[in-house]
């Protein structure tokens, strides 16, 4: 967020006019308006230092555009410095040190696991290196969550992909068998697409189907019953299964 976004944001936070804001930090009138109104957008860091002493805030939170506009206050790692968190974060850190040591363990396993999980793909002259889900049915809580990579040939549907899906059931029968690597695209899944979705702490290669008001997760397989998700709660699309892929190579 830009330093006119936190700007506005914490004039409203705490309740100040302009005219308040420049009598409390020394800073002309003139100026806080051009950052406001967005003609300014190089600052210095003692025109920022003294926003900062305002309102209480560290001068990071103004100088990062990484960081949200809702500042909650500042985490210390010892030995580092300090560094501001927002809300989310911080309501993320409360649910974390309730946490057992094991349950905090496997938080930070799939934290970790998800923070590649974001489309990213390297270039590897003719072929692309890209995230693979290769875990099997019945591991698919959040805990269990397993990401590797997969070198994949430069064909159409790897150029698409955001990530590789290893079928682990017969869901997909006769269409896609165990064992087979699907290319997938991060978004929504429209009409009758095959997609990955996440609902009640697993994922499921499946259709999305919605009859008679009722939403289900429905297999191809005609063997395997569909899924029915109770009105009160969601489905997360995690993105559209695009075809197989021939050409594959494991890293390990």
């Amino acid at each position: 967020m830009t330093v006119k976004e936190k700007l506005c944001y914490l004039k409203k936070r705490d309740g100040l006019t302009t005219g308040q804001l420049s009598e409390a930090s020394g800073i002309p009138l003139g100026t806080l308006n051009k950052m406001l109104n967005g003609k300014t957008k190089r600052f210095s860091f003692t025109t920022m230092e003294k926003i900062a002493q305002v309102f209480h805030v560290p001068v990071e939170y103004l100088a990062d555009e990484n960081l949200s506009v809702e500042y909650t206050g500042q985490a210390t790692v010892p030995g580092k410095e300090s560094f501001p968190i927002s809300e989310e974060e911080k309501k993320l850190l409360e649910v974390f040190r309730i946490c057992s040591k094991s349950m905090r363990e496997r938080i930070v396993r799939v934290i970790s696991s998800l923070a590649k999980f974001q489309g990213y793909r390297e270039d590897y002259g003719e072929m692309l290196l890209l995230p693979c889900l290769t875990f099997s049915q019945g591991k698919t809580e959040s805990g269990e969550l397993e990401l590797s990579e997969v070198l994949v040939a430069k064909e159409a549907r790897a150029l698409e992909a955001d990530f590789v899906v290893k079928v682990w059931d017969s869901a997909l029968e006769p269409l896609y068998r165990p064992g087979q690597c699907l290319a997938v695209k991060h978004g929504d899944i429209k009409g009758n697409s095959l997609g990955v979705f996440h609902y009640n702490h697993q994922l499921f290669l499946r259709r999305l189907r919605k009859r008679e008001g009722i939403v289900y997760l429905s297999a191809l397989n005609r063997k395997i019953p569909p899924v029915k998700i109770p009105s009160e709660e969601k489905v997360e699309p995690l993105g559209v299964i695009l075809g197989e892929l021939q050409s594959i190579r494991w890293i390990h």
